[in-house]
């Protein structure tokens, strides 16, 4: 639908809303045990220069996305080829995210409904979303961003007696190499998928403020990663932090006030379900409006269904148990990544920069 746009504001609480997701509830970097908390911090500084790159890219094609700005950078011909690759990536990774998602309600919520049931759910609903607008999307997340931001600060403060500070010690054990590597992985997942934002980022009402859009939220979410990484370390300890794969989940299942006030652990649920549901959202309007692009279709609309019904059997077929999830993630997606989330982009930069540089001289002769 012609003039659909979101804010400044509203853009930079999706990539914020974005870059929080997976801390909410994984044990993310985990193989560094009590240190997890550096690693967490070196990569939101790492990710800041990749994320001036995206902006950079953005602001150089006012009111275009990534597949149009590939088509206006490599030609028609050429561009179509690559934008195909990033809707494939697109693709992958939202159904990466959706299983993900399907997996933890099963584990700890629909034990004996079967996951097909689970992901046609949630299907129904980001087809519902997506049909709606973005300007819609954009006021649902604003209103229940508030609340779980609220209750999260308000589960921290009751915690404070069940942290331990000594469970961050010895601090720096796990050496700067090996630090280093994982600050690299966190770089790659979750924090450089915010890519998916250029595929949509015609949305935007473009302005000088959308300069470095991309960088003040994952600054800002890099602040609450940081203190979900601490807090759950000082709860849990490194060792156990390690061994549970939903570590936010298991630390706040800890808080009990007099017996009174327990199962606070539904609240972490209930706020990775509400992010981990715009996630999928932001990668399948990402995959529509890349479809629409290559095949000139004229409404991303029409395709949604097609989209998550393939979404959905992929899913099924991804991977046979969350051990092979984990393999993935630790083993193939990292490279796999680093191509389509960082190099890939470099190489649209350096090209857009150079060709804009060209038109502006040739102008001028």
């Amino acid at each position: 639908m012609k003039g659909e746009s979101i804010s400044n504001r509203q853009m930079q609480l999706f990539i914020f809303c974005y870059s929080i997701g997976g801390y909410l509830l994984f044990n993310m970097g985990a193989s560094l045990k009590q240190d997890a908390w550096i690693a967490s911090i070196m990569s939101v500084i790492i990710t800041i220069p990749i994320m001036l790159m995206y902006s950079r890219i953005m602001y150089l094609y006012q009111g275009n996305n990534l597949f149009d700005i590939i088509e206006i950078v490599f030609g028609k011909g050429f561009g179509k080829f690559i934008n195909i690759i990033f809707i494939i990536h697109a693709f992958l990774l939202g159904s990466y995210i959706l299983r993900d998602f399907i997996d933890f309600i099963k584990l700890t919520a629909l034990f004996n409904t079967p996951s097909a049931v689970t992901s046609i759910c949630i299907g129904i609903l980001i087809i519902w979303i997506l049909k709606e607008g973005i300007e819609v999307m954009a006021a649902w997340s604003q209103f229940f961003i508030r609340i779980i931001l609220a209750f999260v600060i308000l589960v921290w403060i009751l915690l404070i007696p069940e942290m331990h500070i000594t469970n961050l010690q010895p601090v720096f054990y796990s050496g700067f190499k090996a630090i280093s590597k994982e600050s690299l992985k966190l770089v790659i997942f979750p924090f450089s998928g915010i890519f998916i934002f250029m595929t949509f980022f015609d949305y935007l009402d473009c302005d000088k403020k959308s300069k470095n859009i991309f960088v003040k939220p994952l600054i800002i979410g890099g602040v609450i990663i940081v203190v979900f990484t601490l807090v759950n370390i000082m709860i849990l300890g490194g060792e156990d932090y390690n061994s549970f794969y939903y570590s936010g989940y298991e630390a706040v299942k800890r808080l009990e006030l007099h017996g009174e006030f327990q199962r606070s652990e539904l609240i972490v649920s209930i706020a990775f379900t509400i992010i981990q549901f715009l996630q999928i959202s932001f990668c399948v309007l990402g995959v529509s409006k890349g479809v629409t692009k290559v095949f000139n279709l004229k409404e991303y609309r029409n395709i949604l269904i097609p989209i998550v019904i393939l979404m959905i059997n992929f899913v099924q077929i991804m991977f046979k148990s969350i051990m092979e999830a984990m393999e993935f993630t630790n083993d193939l997606w990292p490279s796999y990544a680093l191509l389509m989330q960082i190099i890939f982009p470099f190489i649209i930069f350096i090209v857009a920069l150079l060709k804009k540089r060209y038109s502006i001289n040739y102008k001028k002769s």
